[in-house]
């Protein structure tokens, strides 16, 4: 004789919610999920081009475009928003090209000494920062063996690897859980698609499908985990990610100009947020510059951009901003640019061209198409 199904338990909804408002009490899931929401407040002019106010805190996010579009500014506003907001920025420069001068102008808190043998002014990081250059990287992490997961007695590469940024976000999220850092970390990475992974620097060899799977497992945790994560009520510390990505264009079987991202496209899914900067084909940028006399200066550049994905507040927009030495200015207010800085642009042209500063007469100010 076949077995009869069980009878499911007659339960009345008021007694069902009631166990289950009982069961959340006991398992301490009755609270709110997520902290309230906060970002990292950028200028207004960057608001006023994209029409969102910055980088959704607890999130990932990008900015990507070819070269000279601006995309070094915006890694400085955010180093600097992040110091004057309460967040640890912890910058990792993979181009060696970090410019410390350029990063005070626009604002950013830096430490200056001076070098007692050749008396020139060094820059580094201000305090309120952490800064990891490739040889930084490669001194922490050069006897780590990524592919076995151990350390070993002595290097088997010449260089750092992808890898190791990721190991040292998580050996910092780490000391900040252990109350060594306690504040809120904002990671920038400066760029993602540059240098080896682990795989071609041991074999001394280059493939970008390597390179693009070592940051999809090296970052997994991070993009998946610790970055999200730290969103919950019940995470002590905030923490963010934002990364550059240069582009290249690939001509689609429409024949469509397509911006894609140098080291892969490993990342896209995880960007919650992304920004592109200039054009598909060409940076598109116009060169903003003061001449005088025949001697041109570039004071800025202006180019577009456009909130190319938004999973946070679902906000695509597009608009012009310009970059200069100050940091980002809005298109429309440029006269006040002029005004304001307009002796410090006439002495910048004169040290271009090694005049004293008298020499230079009348500046014109004009926009000029610039070649890739």
């Amino acid at each position: 004789m076949a077995k009869q199904p069980l009878k499911k338990k007659e339960i009345k909804v008021a007694d069902k919610m009631a166990a289950i408002k009982a069961f959340k009490e006991k398992n301490g899931l009755n609270s709110a999920v997520e902290k309230e929401p906060r970002w990292i407040i950028l200028p207004e002019s960057f608001q006023k081009a994209t029409r969102i106010c910055g980088l959704p805190c607890g999130f990932v996010s990008r900015v990507r475009g070819k070269s000279n579009t601006g995309k070094s500014t915006i890694k400085l506003e955010v180093i600097k928003a992040a110091q004057q907001q309460g967040f640890l920025p912890v910058v990792f420069e993979l181009e060696n090209n970090f410019a410390w001068k350029h990063a005070k102008e626009i604002g950013v808190e830096i430490n200056e000494s001076v070098d007692v043998e050749t008396g020139e002014i060094v820059y580094g990081p201000g305090d309120n920062m952490l800064y990891y250059d490739t040889a930084k990287l490669y001194e922490l992490y050069g006897k780590f063996d990524h592919e076995h997961g151990k350390w070993l007695s002595k290097p088997n590469r010449e260089t750092y690897v992808i890898e190791d940024v990721a190991m040292c976000i998580k050996d910092l999220i780490r000391a900040q859980r252990e109350g060594e850092i306690p504040i809120d970390m904002v990671f920038i990475i400066d760029s993602i698609g540059v240098g080896d992974c682990y795989r071609a620097a041991v074999n001394n060899s280059s493939n970008n499908m390597w390179y693009a799977g070592a940051v999809s497992v090296a970052f997994n945790t991070i993009v998946n985990d610790l970055i999200p994560s730290s969103r919950n009520v019940n995470s002590e510390y905030l923490n963010t990610l934002f990364f550059v990505q240069k582009t290249w264009t690939k001509t689609t079987a429409t024949g469509l100009p397509s911006a894609i991202s140098k080291g892969g496209e490993s990342m896209d899914w995880a960007v919650r947020i992304s920004i592109y900067l200039g054009g598909i084909e060409s940076a598109s940028v116009k060169a903003l510059t003061a001449t005088s006399a025949g001697r041109d200066y570039k004071y800025g550049t202006k180019t577009k951009i456009q909130i190319e994905k938004n999973h946070v507040s679902d906000i695509t927009y597009s608009g012009e901003i310009c970059s200069t030495q100050h940091g980002f200015w809005d298109p429309d207010k440029l006269d006040e640019y002029k005004k304001l800085y307009s002796s410090e642009i006439k002495e910048r042209l004169a040290e271009e061209y090694k005049v004293p500063a008298s020499e230079i007469g009348d500046i014109e100010y004009i926009e000029v198409d610039e070649e890739d």
